[in-house]
């Protein structure tokens, strides 16, 4: 077994399954759907931009 240390005091071993398990748990929520409150507020958001998100010409 390979214990090499890494610039974090982190073996590469237990560096690259932390790597694994981060990535696995990312990989998993960017494929869960948004809670519904979360679209209604974007398309809140989105209404409000369309109707009136533009008015004033420099942002006040």
């Amino acid at each position: 077994m390979d214990s090499r240390r890494g610039t974090e005091g982190l073996s590469d071993e237990a560096s690259q399954r932390i790597g694994q398990e981060l990535k696995a748990y990312y990989d998993g929520l960017v494929n869960e759907p948004l809670p519904d409150r979360f679209v209604q507020l974007l398309q809140q958001m989105e209404q409000k931009e369309k109707s009136g998100g533009k008015q004033g010409g420099n942002g006040q």
